[in-house]
């Protein structure tokens, strides 16, 4: 009789999936924000959470699967230079 060792469910889990991971460039990504005169932020957390979405799904279509603890997001902050119309 073989001997087979016996796997977890980690294991087959881990084995089963396919994760790519991003080139170090791509693992930074920014998301720019305006700040008004007052100190506060022009656009919200919708907003924000549309543009992480939209952005993981561009890196999705140009890597396949990819793990998105890899990213690290990074909000920029401009001063509105002219008034909203």
């Amino acid at each position: 009789m073989k001997y087979l060792p016996k796997t977890g469910r980690l294991e087959r889990n881990l084995s089963d999936a396919h994760i790519t991971a991003i080139p170090k460039s791509e693992t930074v990504q920014t998301i720019e924000l305006t700040r008004l005169p007052d100190g506060s932020i022009l656009e919200g957390d919708d907003f924000i959470m549309a543009e992480k979405d939209r952005k993981v799904l561009a890196l999705k279509e140009k890597y396949g699967s990819i793990d998105e603890k890899q990213i690290t997001w990074v909000k920029i902050k401009k001063d509105q230079t002219s008034p909203a119309v």
